[in-house]
């Protein structure tokens, strides 16, 4: 489908080169057309060759012009595309096998700009559908962008020998300290989970007030420390009162102050001192707090961050305060949607994902909180690559600095288990156990 009058967007050229150089270097089809899908040709001949080679290719065949001649002949594809004379013209191409997988690329950009052509159309026409409301015309437009835009058709599939290389290549890098495991700033958290890794998603569960939040920017500001960059979805408070506490962590700030504003000299000129800090981190950090984040906002915004500063890690406070994209019968279905979303996210954008979530009443009265005390946790527990909890401890009681356990009750790929960390209440810091004996404190 096109505007009338307008050809199309394809490149006769890329397509006759690189049906040519397999046509005349026999044994090079294999890597010239991996990944490749007839549909992406748009001259129907074109196709039709590229069908017959891929099939050959399928059975174990070689890629000649007599195997090609004879598979489209049994197709009945021949004399529609051109015939044998054709054929034979292409086989002359003195392209190399290098020049025509690059012609591969300028073949797959024209179909995805035919793509969108096409799909525009669409929504178009759906957007004049009086049945549909924005949330589901948003719901139906985001996933169609984001497969055009990531270009998630034709991915080449992978041999053994190439996964293979590339685990051993990741575990080289690891073994020489370049992984792409992102330590946390607790030393206790590390010994379980080893730290987090792009593509995955944690949880860090606890009852309101047990520190949370505290936690999870105390991370942030670690992995900021050691030059990943990252965004926070602040979905309960302001990014102005989120400031404030990085402030508060950073330059040790009581963070009373910035309720009561009795701030001394000395407190305005460590509040300084945080705002410079946090004002150098454009390159490195996002924020977004917007009440009512959609899972189709929370990928575009990722999608965004991940262009503009390469980000490596994400938190969201708190994954509760999420909304799905189409309306659901219940809430339980809404947060599977919402975790499902999550997921994917994480793992088609390549960032480590730290979801905040609250325990239910149950966990106040419980020696140590359990998976399903997480609220609403079904679908969050599943999916959920690595589940941590903040043990209740009681607010009232407890002195300035609380001893406070961190339970890893579940690691898809880590230890299970409990260690303990200082939360010093005054600067809503979490600091390591006898830190300075490890050498691994913030």
């Amino acid at each position: 489908m096109s505007a009338p009058g307008r050809v199309p967007p394809h490149s006769s050229a890329a397509e006759q080169s690189v049906l040519g150089a397999c046509l005349s270097r026999p044994g090079k089809a294999l890597d010239v057309l991996d990944g490749v899908q007839p549909d992406i040709f748009y001259s129907p001949a074109h196709r039709n060759i590229a069908e017959a080679m891929l099939r050959l290719l399928a059975d174990g065949q070689p890629v000649d012009l007599v195997t090609v001649t004879d598979r489209m002949q049994s197709l009945g594809t021949l004399h529609s595309s051109g015939g044998p004379v054709y054929l034979a013209e292409l086989s002359c191409s003195p392209v190399s096998s290098v020049s025509a997988t690059r012609h591969v690329d300028i073949i797959r950009g024209h179909a995805r700009r035919r793509a969108v052509i096409e799909i525009a159309q669409g929504l178009i026409e759906s957007a004049y559908d009086p049945q549909k409301n924005h949330a589901q015309y948003a719901a139906e437009v985001q996933p169609v962008i984001d497969s055009i835009l990531e270009d998630r058709v034709n991915v080449p599939s992978q041999r053994p020998s190439q996964v293979a290389q590339e685990a051993y290549a990741a575990i080289e890098r690891m073994s020489q300290g370049h992984g792409e495991l992102m330590k946390s700033s607790l030393y206790g958290l590390n010994e379980l989970i080893g730290g987090y890794v792009p593509g995955e998603v944690s949880i860090l569960a606890g009852r309101p007030g047990t520190g949370k939040t505290a936690l999870a920017l105390c991370e942030a500001k670690y992995l900021l420390k050691k030059g990943h960059p990252g965004g926070i979805f602040s979905l309960e408070m302001k990014n102005a009162r989120l400031a404030q506490r990085f402030f508060a962590q950073h330059a040790s700030v009581d963070a009373q102050r910035f309720r009561d504003g009795k701030f001394t000299d000395e407190d305005m000129a460590k509040v300084l001192a945080g705002t410079d800090w946090l004002a150098k981190m454009d390159d490195r950090l996002r924020f977004w707090d917007r009440p009512g984040l959609t899972v189709s906002e929370f990928r575009a915004q990722i999608r965004k961050w991940k262009r503009e500063i390469g980000i490596k890690w994400i938190v969201v406070d708190y994954v509760q305060k999420l909304r799905a994209d189409k309306r659901c019968n219940s809430r339980e279905q809404e947060v599977a949607e919402i975790s499902r979303g999550v997921t994917e996210a994480a793992g088609e954008y390549d960032v480590a994902v730290l979801l905040l979530a609250q325990l239910n009443r149950e966990a106040d009265t419980a020696k140590t909180p359990l998976l399903s005390q997480l609220r609403e946790s079904g679908a969050l527990e599943a999916d959920a690559d690595i589940i941590i909890f903040i043990k209740p401890w009681d607010a009232r009681t407890a002195g300035d600095v609380v001893s406070v356990q961190l339970d890893v009750a579940k690691g898809r790929s880590s230890r299970t288990g409990s260690t303990e960390a200082w939360y010093r209440r005054k600067y809503l810091r979490f600091e390591n156990m006898d830190y300075q004996r490890r050498g691994e404190g913030d």
